[in-house]
């Protein structure tokens, strides 16, 4: 064993950084190399073989093959960052060693550390009262798929009992299957983890599901990013600022609707911004801890939602700019090792999710291009969480800045001017700020660059891919306020100036923003669960007596809610369960939303239906988009003339 004294004697005298660097590329080059070698074949199990032989691709099969040639790739990157090691490892320069602190900086002025803290506190607060009503809301339809394909799986009839039962859901299920883009899969693990530890739920008018456990590391982690939206101003030094975007943030209604929904966007919220906090951390300090962090902070951020790519990839351009502008050029070695590993990771997981969501964009629904409509509404989203156009007719939930300025508009205009000087105040204020003028770039670059991109590649964008864009919105403005309190010449002047352009920018703000937040924490984003009660009054389908009733879906129908539900997809498959219903004397409900649309895809069943001979109307439950309002029909029982 002598050979091997002197690579140990060497590991040894590694300092620890570089043990634990060489440490962990070494196994991940093992492991991928055993993986290779002993692991399934693409060739023999993968994709090519089952569309040869003329079958359909299953989520085995995309497993088989990504997680080959991820493997592949990986191993390739660990060798060559392993070549690399002595480069990539080297000391800093004793010139470049000092902790790096931004010029011109405000951190001495403003209030104290405990001040700041008690705010952010109370923000935390805040935000966790005002979102709590929304964790036990009905799920809307988006949340619902998400339950039902990834985390607690769908209930079917047994084709030999004729009973109800939870299918098995399997983890390679939750981890992998990307047929669209629903799956945010980091926090699909989180909300799996988290409903694992719901007993069986029993109660007749209760789903089979809890939103609560369903929502629960969403709403943690929304109220988590009020607290880091603070925390990234104080590190920049901006303590003003940092008592009021907070708060701002907390009572934002487009923040309020997503921070607590069962998909990942208020883990995107909490990891961009922790992104941003772990990236002045890595110029502050240089440390290899704080660049392992960002690298595995941008790991779960990209994990989360791919969507993110383009606040990724103006981060670390900011990054680098950051780094070549402030003369320590030996941290792009650091940098390059974050980025790598975090690719790596990505590589890995996400490998098996890439031809199916290819597939996705090719679908017609997929695809589309936003207008000019679509931008002001955005732009009103983004600042108040209120569309500038109502979203539907005859909805009195369809809240709009064009019908709050109406008879105000002189009122309305000057707000809009007022939020916009605040915002090209703050901007100017982080210009001013070398070398943290960079951090522009991930803050106010992301959401053209997704509309630029998926315009010109004629992919369909909501809304709510731009929720990411809300923090920088709120950020800004509240160091705008700090800079328009600047012009006072003493420190104590200042703080006086700024306390009354934050009270007035957020009374302002709170006021406008007044009723859409009570809509927010009060009426679901799609009431499934209500609609369903008002077909069945047991709605939970391990209970004997769910077959009591009888309901009917051809068109947006809630499964998750209502399991009992028969599915059809012709007018005599829809006629037939009428007469089965007038057969067995067994009440029928139909609930559907999207009439409109139902009205050109089933014409026959939808003029049968909106027959007041043959249907009575229920209910019209409003939700908050517009594909989201439920109407409820009851068949008259014996009035469809039988075959």
């Amino acid at each position: 064993m002598h050979f091997l004294r002197q690579p140990v004697s060497w590991f040894r005298a590694l300092p620890a950084p570089s043990r634990i660097y060489y440490s962990l590329l070494t196994l991940a080059a093992a492991a991928c190399t055993l993986y290779l070698a002993a692991g399934p074949k693409p060739w023999e199990k993968g994709i090519g073989p089952r569309l040869e032989t003329g079958k359909s691709v299953g989520i085995r099969e995309y497993i088989v093959s990504g997680e080959y040639w991820a493997a592949a790739i990986n191993l390739a990157l660990s060798l060559l960052l392993l070549g690399a090691g002595r480069w990539l490892l080297a000391p800093a320069p004793a010139a470049c060693s000092a902790p790096l602190t931004p010029s011109k900086s405000p951190s001495k002025e403003g209030p104290s550390a405990r001040i700041v803290s008690m705010a952010l506190a109370a923000a935390v607060a805040l935000s966790a009262w005002i979102n709590a009503p929304l964790l036990t809301q009905s799920l809307w339809g988006d949340e619902e798929f998400t339950m039902r394909k990834h985390i607690v799986g769908e209930v079917a009839r047994d084709p030999s009992t004729g009973e109800l039962a939870l299918e098995d859901l399997s983890w390679q299920t939750t981890l992998w299957l990307y047929k669209n883009p629903n799956n945010h899969i980091f926090f699909t693990i989180l909300s799996r983890l988290s409903h694992s530890l719901v007993p069986k739920i029993t109660a007749p008018d209760r789903p089979y599901f809890s939103e609560f456990a369903l929502r629960l590391p969403a709403y943690l982690a929304g109220i988590a990013a009020v607290w880091a939206c603070g925390y990234f101003l104080c590190s920049l030094g901006h303590r003003r600022a940092a008592l009021l975007a907070p708060f701002l943030l907390a009572v934002h209604p487009w923040f309020i609707r997503y921070s607590a929904q069962a998909r990942g966007y208020s883990l995107v919220l909490l990891f961009q911004l922790i992104c941003l906090i772990l990236l002045v951390r890595c110029l502050q300090s240089g440390r290899w801890k704080w660049w392992m962090l960002y690298a595995w902070a941008q790991f779960l951020l990209f994990y989360t939602n791919p969507a993110t790519l383009y606040f990724i990839l103006t981060l670390n351009a900011a990054a680098l700019l950051l780094i070549l502008t402030t003369g320590r050029a030996f941290l792009v070695r650091r940098w390059i090792v974050a980025g790598v590993t975090s690719a790596m990771a990505v590589i890995q997981m996400m490998a098996p999710c890439l031809l199916p969501f290819q597939a996705w964009l090719q679908r017609p629904r997929a695809q589309g291009a936003p207008g000019l409509s679509w931008i002001r509404d955005t732009l009103g989203y983004l600042a108040t969480g209120i569309p500038w156009s109502p979203w539907e007719q005859n909805n009195p939930l369809a809240h709009s800045l064009f019908g709050m300025a109406h008879g105000h508009s002189a009122f309305m205009g000057f707000l809009a001017l007022l939020a916009m000087v605040a915002l090209l105040l703050g901007v100017w204020h982080l210009a001013r700020r070398a070398p943290w003028r960079w951090l522009l770039l991930p803050l106010l670059l992301p959401a053209p660059l997704t509309v630029l991109h998926n315009t010109l590649a004629g992919n369909l964008l909501y809304h709510w891919y731009l929720i990411g864009s809300v923090p920088a919105v709120v950020m800004l403005w509240a160091l705008g306020a700090e800079f328009s309190s600047r012009a006072a010449r003493d420190p104590s002047t200042r703080s006086q100036a700024f306390l009354g352009v934050g009270l007035t920018l957020g009374i302002l703000f709170f006021t406008i923003t007044r009723q859409q937040r009570r809509i927010e924490r009060t009426k679901p984003v799609e009431p499934n669960r209500e609609s369903v009660l008002l077909t069945r009054e047991i709605i939970n389908p391990f209970d004997p007596r769910i077959d009591d009733v009888m309901t009917v879906g051809f068109h947006m129908f809630t499964i998750g809610y209502d399991p009992a539900l028969r599915r059809v997809r012709t007018f005599p498959e829809f006629t037939g369960v009428l007469r089965e219903a007038d057969d067995a004397g067994k009440p029928l409900h139909v609930n559907l939303a999207q009439p409109g649309m139902a009205r050109i895809h089933f014409p026959e069943i939808m003029a049968t239906l909106e027959n007041s001979q043959y249907f009575t109307w229920v209910e019209t439950l409003h939700g908050l988009h517009d594909p989201c309002t439920r109407y409820v029909y009851r068949y008259r029982p014996d009035s469809y003339p039988a075959e």
